[in-house]
């Protein structure tokens, strides 16, 4: 997933990390990863490494 998106896997690992969530009650189900908020924060931080790229190849 990292590779894919062109980012850092500590960064992802980071990212998996503040979308897990806790049960509900701290006692019913389990921690579960929220696939969307993963999703989303991931989408925004490949966003802002490929407009870096691209403003740089445009000063070149």
């Amino acid at each position: 997933m990292a590779t894919a998106r062109g980012l850092a896997e500590p960064e992802v690992r980071a990212m998996v990390a503040r979308s897990i969530e806790e049960p509900l009650f701290a006692f019913l189900g389990e921690r579960r990863v929220n696939v969307l908020r993963l999703n989303m924060a991931l989408d925004r931080a490949s966003a802002g490494r490929q407009r870096a790229a691209t403003a740089a190849n445009v000063m070149q």
